[in-house]
């Protein structure tokens, strides 16, 4: 067929890609080791100096010594080995050149496990970035300047640039940007004591009146599928009804916690909605919705399945059957280079594509994909991939769009990101060409390539960004290239085809599992 010699075209290309892609690697390689020498130097000369742990971003030749913090060959720090390094230490310092996009996006993700671990615990985490050595044209300049404010986006408490050998200086400049942490921190809590709350009865009434609205009468007239308030449902804290809670998954807008139904012995997954949290008609809605699509509209192997929904006083439970340990941004954090291997890829994808491809067949967008919503099974061998969470979906029929913007950057598609009008369908495309991406090249590639930041937030000119950057011709190719992957040339022309700019060019699913059934 004519798609079939096209996309044969396309491997021959992608084969000749990958042959420049392994010589770029090598000239990658012997940067990125000048620039671990001059981080394991420093690291050695301040590591019993100054009071402070510290942390490199690459794997540590050889066991670490007492106070420092390195990752696996996996690229992954645990949490537990984190806070022994750092023992009674009140800083945490963090060494790198970010010399290429591999180890700023492994910055972007361990930077950020580590404030998350120590700043309860009262530990500040410092940057120390090295320059590239010899600076001397605006070229240049503009790299230094690049890479600061990728250091930046880390989200560390503060960051130093070409940080000083002569420890006792790094003492001063440590000291400092701790005594600007705490004054930060007690003028954040000053600020927010100082703030007037209104007299609880009023809170408790307007509490009351919306509690009513919408769980009386908005979800009795509105939302027949959802269950009325159960006054007999006994909830605790280990569990409702016949389910056992066992581990907690995750803990945001929702809880999710595994379970065990004390009926049949069924592992299933519990998501607990506090009511107290649903403050509009659009949260109730985003509810009911992935309420009635998972129940009684989508039937697929890889889309999640709801088996019931338990309705009381205090908390809404979807009872969902259990798809996974893990999901697929957490399998990605624990391997090297933060990317899947070249075989598994493609099994991802298709059964990811499968379960879209069912969605869009029934007309349902799901307007949130992201590794964060694909859960992965790997308990019976050949692992299982399910798309899950789908409070912001939305049906597509007679061209209906929408203009909320939903899911995560930079997974969004750019129409979304700008607030315009989008086509659920079509967006989906863009964020399934995201998530192969990164897939490919590891995670927070697509970011790192097209300079967006941790906190980078919906906006037209985040829109006009992505437009830009990835309306280039071979652009796919040069960031897999740059990351120094070598992926699925299939993953890579599905990638491309996804990740256009016009929604209208992307290729649909049908299409994009053709590419896979190619021989």
């Amino acid at each position: 067929r004519p798609r079939a010699k096209a996309v044969s075209c396309c491997l021959a290309v992608m084969a000749a890609e990958a042959i420049a892609a392994a010589a770029a690697c090598r000239k990658a390689a012997a940067s990125a080791a000048a620039g671990e020498r001059t981080v394991e130097a420093y690291a050695s000369r301040i590591l019993h100096t100054i009071d402070c742990a510290v942390m490199t971003l690459r794997p540590w030749p050889g066991p670490s010594p007492p106070g420092l913090v390195a990752p696996t060959t996996g690229g992954n720090i645990d949490d537990h080995d984190m806070l022994m390094a750092v023992g009674g230490s009140k800083s945490l310092l963090v060494v790198t050149e970010l010399v290429d996009l591999a180890e700023q996006t492994a910055a972007r993700h361990l930077v950020s496990r580590a404030c998350r671990v120590l700043t309860p615990k009262g530990v500040i985490v410092v940057l120390a970035l090295f320059f590239p050595k010899g600076i001397n044209d605006h070229k240049e300049l503009d790299t230094a300047q690049s890479l600061f404010e990728v250091a930046l986006s880390c989200g560390a408490d503060d960051v130093l640039s070409d940080p000083p050998w002569n420890t006792e200086e790094l003492k001063t400049l440590m000291s400092v940007a701790h005594n600007r942490w705490l004054r930060s921190t007690a003028k954040c809590e000053l600020t927010l004591h100082s703030q007037p709350y209104p007299p609880e009865s009023e809170t408790a009434a307007l509490q009351a009146r919306r509690h009513h609205l919408l769980f009386s009468e908005v979800s009795r007239h509105l939302m027949p599928q959802l269950p009325g308030v159960n006054t007999n449902l006994v909830e605790e804290p280990t569990g409702v009804t016949t389910y056992r809670f066992a581990d907690l998954i995750a803990d945001g807008r929702c809880r999710i916690v595994e379970a065990h139904d004390d009926q049949n012995g069924d592992a299933v997954v519990v998501k607990i909605t506090d009511k107290s949290n649903i403050a509009t008609l659009n949260d109730i809605e985003g509810l009911y919705r992935e309420l009635v699509l998972l129940r009684t509209t989508l039937k697929h192997p890889n889309v999640a399945r709801c088996r019931e929904v338990l309705h009381g006083q205090r908390f809404i439970y979807h009872v969902l059957d259990h798809a996974g340990d893990r999901a697929l941004d957490a399998v990605l954090a624990s391997r090297a280079g933060f990317r899947l291997e070249h075989e598994e890829i493609d099994v991802c994808v298709m059964q990811v594509t499968e379960a879209l491809r069912h969605c869009h067949d029934l007309h349902v967008g799901h307007r949130s994909l992201s590794p964060h919503h694909i859960v992965v099974n790997e308990s019976s061998g050949a692992p299982r991939y399910t798309v899950v969470d789908f409070r912001s979906a939305l049906m597509a029929n007679s061209g209906q769009t929408g203009r909320v913007p939903c899911g995560r950057m930079p997974y969004m598609a750019p129409e979304m990101m700008a607030g315009v009008p989008h086509h659920p369908l079509l967006v989906d495309r863009w964020s399934l060409g995201a998530v192969i991406l990164e897939l490919i090249a590891g995670s927070g590639a697509l970011a790192s390539a097209v300079h967006w930041d941790g906190l980078a937030q919906p906006s037209d000119a985040a829109a006009a960004l992505a437009r830009d950057s990835l309306g280039q011709c071979e652009v796919v190719s040069r960031i897999v290239r740059d990351f120094g992957a070598v992926g699925s040339p299939r993953a890579l022309i599905a990638t491309a085809a996804l990740l256009r700019p016009t929604p209208g060019d992307r290729l649909d699913m049908r299409a994009t599992l053709d590419i896979f059934a190619t021989g």
